[in-house]
């Protein structure tokens, strides 16, 4: 379970498609079902980093002008430049709700002024940002703005290194946020004492109902903790956890933690869920 299936859900809605010609270039962007008004307008030509094309959607961004709510830009290497871009038209863009920029090397530069935007944008409910090399010092800028945000609803962080640090500022944005539903930390270089964090936010928040920590090195100390915080936690009803070598007295805490739960789903192998 990841966001790649996730993302995917978008299914008919997504009416951008980004075409490449290799790492560093989109050969074109196609606006589908575009409104009378850019019939004309097709493609664009642009090199990513930033041109005078990815200037102009830009602008179309910020003139609310692109006929599609959701935008699929992932893989393409936009890097911190064209997130930056992409951050100042999400300040004025009013229709854009969902929004993949996976696998594009964003880094904590990128992701800092791109946070920014979260401050005021009121309409985005899906952001993936998987595998861009965002790093504990990008992931406290998102944090900060997540405290403020009140529309983000699914967040896709996974890949991103955040470590056991990172978790500290996911943390703290969990106790002050209050619409993040599903949230993906998997493959971040998190140990127990990033767990204990996570799991510290969970007794805290009441919104979150769904969380994947695939790849996270629980060991016992991590998974005592997180299910001390899944027995206070009201909300959460979906947790992914691979089996992180975990002896099964420690999955029967957490077995137990959820134990009563209406409907709960649990996985402890990364394969199956579970009946609690």
């Amino acid at each position: 379970m990841n966001e790649e299936s996730s993302g995917s859900a978008a299914g008919d809605e997504e009416n951008v498609k980004c075409v490449r010609d290799s790492d560093t270039e989109v050969k074109s962007v196609e606006l589908l079902n575009s409104t009378p008004e850019l019939k004309t307008v097709e493609s664009y030509q642009w090199k990513l980093g930033g041109s005078t094309q990815l200037s102009q959607l830009v602008d179309l961004l910020k003139a609310n002008a692109i006929p599609t709510k959701t935008l699929s830009f992932s893989h393409i290497s936009i890097r911190s430049v064209g997130a930056q871009s992409l951050g100042d038209a999400l300040k004025h863009n009013t229709t854009i709700t969902f929004l993949d920029l996976r696998h594009n090397s964003i880094g904590a530069s990128g992701i800092k002024v791109f946070s920014e935007a979260l401050c005021t944008n009121s309409v985005l409910t899906d952001l993936l940002l998987n595998d861009n090399r965002i790093g504990p010092d990008g992931v406290k800028f998102l944090a900060d703005s997540l405290k403020k945000n009140s529309s983000i609803k699914k967040l896709g962080l996974s890949g991103n290194k955040i470590g056991d640090r990172g978790c500290q500022f996911v943390s703290e944005a969990l106790k002050m946020n209050s619409t993040i539903t599903t949230l993906f930390l998997g493959n971040n270089s998190i140990g127990h004492e990033g767990i204990k964090y996570i799991s510290d936010a969970l007794q805290y928040n009441s919104s979150l109902s769904s969380l994947y920590l695939q790849g996270c090195k629980l060991e016992s100390i991590g998974a005592n903790a997180l299910a001390k915080g899944l027995k206070s936690n009201t909300s959460l009803a979906v947790l992914w956890l691979d089996d992180a070598g975990l002896n099964e007295s420690v999955k029967d805490n957490l077995r137990n933690a959820v134990k009563g739960k209406s409907d709960f789903k649990l996985c402890l192998n990364g394969l199956n869920w579970e009946s609690v």
